[in-house]
């Protein structure tokens, strides 16, 4: 039966592909009453013709009208078939700063705009323009809390040679990976489609991937420190890695988690986990420390603070966060644990984990909160030490001391 077919891409408030076919005439029994599983062949002129899209759950929405969701990870028209380039979207990535001109599309009024920045990474190229209106979509966002497509990429590879949509999966989520660990939380490159020399569409992403609103911890990074064009490469490098590849992507998804949504408490949580991930990974699998020893004869506050000082990080609990101090500050002497940061951190993780006297936390305001910040900033910084970063960075806590919050990294 011949219908039309609207398919959405949402972000919010839940990631989901809603689709809906609306039919000139009644429905069979035989879809209304069927097993609720549609299939259809897209007949429109141009790149969509002949795709098929099998497999869509739903159920009837009237005499006329079917209706459900798509899986995440659908790609459309035929996978397999190689492709020169992608175009994509992203939702809620952030001003990336000037780069080169734009001009608005014939017809259409306007002014020039220095959009267009230039992203490598392992032999991809991704060319990313910002919207003409980005300043004023971005303060929408920061009061509304919603997604919007603020920037269009292209896709492909340095030397041009083609590819598949399984060959690309792992770049995109590679670059999706570092621009987001830039911003201290989601944006997402979504519903990519591969095209052809010629321009045609020969399979199409239909997922979206994740996105943040502009909430959770300050950013690191701004482009007034810079461009982020050697964080794209070094964390994106590290994600691609042929044998590290797992542990970066538990790392950096740690991080991201740890910045939004939930308690507190929980942030905490898989914020360490990421830590502890963070310290093994460099450690054991890259310097080959002896493994019994670092995980039997160190404990947390030990491989925290062995990982600060190897990256030049002062280990005191900054000013900033006088619950914290207080805490540190009334525990025994131990010439063995210092009474600094990263004994603070652990001490209120372990209470966290092993829960005794609530008010040994929550006698002390923002305790938890400020635990909080001191790991998010351990992180971010111990991340990008890992990664060889060499640039400047926003110390909103001041944990590298002084009053100046832009500073280089101390390593």
């Amino acid at each position: 039966m011949e219908c039309r077919l609207v398919v959405e891409a949402c972000w919010s408030p839940r990631r989901l592909i809603r689709w809906q076919a609306e039919f000139g005439a009644d429905l069979p029994f035989t879809l209304i009453f069927g097993d609720g599983e549609y299939g259809f062949t897209l007949t429109s002129d141009g790149a969509y013709s002949d795709m098929q899209l099998d497999g869509l759950n739903g159920f009837p929405g009237g005499d006329r009208k079917l209706g459900g969701r798509a899986g995440m990870g659908l790609v459309a028209g035929k996978p397999d078939q190689a492709a020169n380039y992608v175009n994509l979207r992203w939702v809620n990535l952030h001003n990336m700063g000037d780069g080169l001109p734009l001009d608005p599309p014939d017809g259409i009024e306007g002014h020039r705009w220095p959009g267009r920045r230039r992203w490598i990474l392992d032999g991809w190229e991704m060319i990313v323009d910002s919207r003409p209106d980005l300043k004023e979509t971005l303060e929408d966002l920061r009061e509304s809390y919603g997604y919007a497509v603020t920037h269009l990429a292209r896709l492909r590879r340095c030397d041009r040679t083609p590819f598949t949509s399984a060959q690309v999966e792992p770049i995109l989520f590679a670059y999706q990976l570092a621009a987001s660990f830039a911003l201290s939380r989601w944006a997402s490159p979504s519903l990519s489609s591969g095209a052809d020399s010629s321009g045609m569409v020969v399979w199409r992403e239909w997922g979206v991937r994740r996105a943040d609103a502009f909430d959770g911890v300050p950013r690191w990074w701004g482009r007034h420190l810079g461009p982020i064009e050697e964080i794209i490469d070094r964390v994106g490098r590290r994600v691609l890695h042929p044998e590290w590849s797992m542990a970066a992507r538990l790392i950096i998804q740690g991080y991201l988690a740890s910045t939004h949504g939930g308690f507190v408490e929980e942030r905490i949580t898989v914020g360490f986990a990421a830590l502890e991930q963070l310290g093994w990974q460099r450690n054991v699998v890259e310097d080959g420390f002896d493994e019994k020893m670092y995980d039997r004869k160190l404990n947390a506050s030990k491989r925290i603070r062995m990982a600060l000082d190897e990256a030049s990080i002062p280990c005191g609990v900054p000013v900033s966060l006088p619950s914290l101090r207080d805490l540190i500050g009334c525990q025994k002497d131990d010439k063995n644990d210092p009474k600094d940061g990263p004994r603070a951190l652990a001490l209120v993780r372990n209470r966290l984990m092993h829960p005794k006297d609530p008010n040994t936390l929550y006698g002390r305001k923002g305790l938890v909160a400020e635990a909080w910040l001191l790991l998010e900033s351990y992180l971010q910084f111990l991340i990008l030490h890992w990664v060889g970063y060499s640039g400047m960075v926003e110390d909103s806590l001041m944990l590298l001391d002084g009053e100046n919050t832009l500073r280089r990294v101390p390593w």
